[in-house]
């Protein structure tokens, strides 16, 4: 019964803390008004900023975030009284009080239920990493996860064959049982990103789910998607990369389920503060490097390159750009840690990248089916097995070629360099060819 009521008090705590809108506060008592009568008619940091300004913005992000260590510090203590014999972990007081105080921030009792947007889950990230190190999920919450990843990948075993660890890359970032042959044929086409769960797996789970609810109202598919993308990043053990992207999905979601226009440069700088609050360490991943590198460059220059390849299909042109922009996010980088260039790299990937999706899905759908019907996805395996055979020939083939790989060596000068050099959309249009110019010279400089 004790540990009941501590339960109880601890959760109510937490969201009776999270509804107090900082937002609401300071707009009536400092400025004598209402913020939500303005802009969006959100009470949060964004539309703060916009009407009131940078002093009030930064009282509201500061009274959000204070009011959710409150809660959590509660918690935390409310907890350290169960019983010795409890069966409840003390550790469930810090991200039951953090989870309830999110859902007190985006829904307030206080102020019939209409909150502030995403902010609250960068802040809940923030204080659990702050007050108890590196963000992980207790065991218990974690083990159905880790149960359906050990049961997926078996049935990816069964089914698949010879192509079974390429798929289980692919689906569910399993990558210890890759040959070495094919991850270096992968990579040497440069399309080793195929196999690192990421924002090109994301969509691919994203579009089928929004051509299921596709007559569904914009809020069901955002809640939906916020079901499915806990659940496949915690499948595959919550990896940066593809934190970074579901989180730029589902603010894509919330901004269409809530009338507003998707700012993305917005969404990819609020993943980034997601993961860094939640795991500092991730900044020197090559993963986090990668996929952010990736990201950056497709948003700055996907429309750009896109209009430059207006003579094409607009499929293909977009595929194309697609390929180009992320080639050039992420080779400079690439080359600097592993000291190579995958010459037929944008080649390699306009040619194969359509038939990734189809790949995918596939395999993702016979791979699920098989889990409980493992007869019925017998008779479907030879589909996703087929296409994966002609993507592996395809990069086979590409990686023979002599003078596909080059060996080079680039320093962060010279990284820095290229990247202003692919940042010139950013600067004036009277400067950016001259910037362009001189960055690529002096980068050249730099290698000589």
């Amino acid at each position: 019964m004790m540990t009941i009521l501590i339960v109880l008090a601890a959760a109510a705590q937490a969201y009776l803390l999270g509804s107090i809108d900082t937002g609401i506060l300071v707009s009536k008592y400092l400025y004598h008004d209402d913020v939500r009568n303005y802009g969006s008619g959100a009470a949060g940091m964004t539309n703060m900023l916009r009407t009131f300004g940078k002093k009030a913005a930064a009282l509201t992000a500061a009274g959000d975030v204070l009011k959710g260590v409150a809660a959590v510090c509660i918690g935390r203590w409310l907890f350290g009284f169960l019983p010795e014999n409890a069966a409840v972990s003390p550790y469930l007081g810090v991200y039951l009080t953090a989870i309830l105080a999110v859902v007190g921030h985006l829904k307030p009792l206080y102020f019939g239920f209409k909150g502030a947007a995403l902010f609250a889950f960068g802040c809940a990230a923030g204080l659990l990493r702050t007050l108890f190190g590196p963000v992980s999920l207790p065991y218990g919450l974690m083990y159905p996860f880790e149960y359906m990843r050990a049961g997926l990948s078996s049935a990816c075993a069964s089914l698949f064959w010879e192509h079974a660890p390429l798929l289980n890359a692919m689906l569910w970032g399993v990558k210890g049982n890759i040959s070495d042959s094919v991850y270096d044929a992968f990579r040497s086409c440069g399309i080793a990103h195929i196999l690192a769960l990421s924002g090109l797996h994301v969509s691919f789970v994203v579009g089928a789910l929004n051509r299921l609810t596709r007559r569904a109202l914009p809020k069901v598919k955002f809640y939906t998607s916020i079901v499915v993308l806990f659940a496949y990043c915690a499948i595959a053990a919550f990896p940066a990369s593809l934190i970074r992207a579901s989180v730029m999905s589902l603010c894509g979601l919330y901004a269409a389920a809530a009338g507003r226009r998707y700012d993305m440069p917005s969404g990819i700088a609020f993943s980034a503060i997601v993961i860094l609050l939640a795991d500092p360490a991730a900044l020197y991943s090559i993963g986090f490097e990668l996929s952010f590198g990736a990201v950056i460059m497709i948003s700055l220059l996907m429309r750009p390159v896109t209009e430059l390849l207006s003579f094409l299909p607009l499929p293909i042109a977009q595929m194309a750009a697609l390929s180009v922009c992320g080639t050039l996010g992420t080779l400079p980088l690439s080359v600097y840690y592993f000291g190579t260039i995958p010459v037929l790299g944008l080649f390699a990937n306009t040619l194969i990248l359509p038939i990734v999706p189809f790949v995918f899905l596939s395999a993702m759908a016979v791979n699920l089916i098989g889990a409980a019907m493992p007869a019925a996805a017998k008779a479907l395996s030879f589909i996703p097995m087929f296409l994966t055979g002609v993507m592996t020939e395809a990069a086979n083939a590409i990686s023979s070629v002599s003078f596909a790989v080059k060996q080079a060596a680039i320093t962060p000068l010279v990284c820095l360099f290229v990247y202003l050099a692919c940042f010139q959309p950013l600067v004036s249009p009277s400067k950016k060819y001259a910037v362009c110019a001189a960055s690529l010279f002096a980068a050249v400089l730099c290698m000589l």
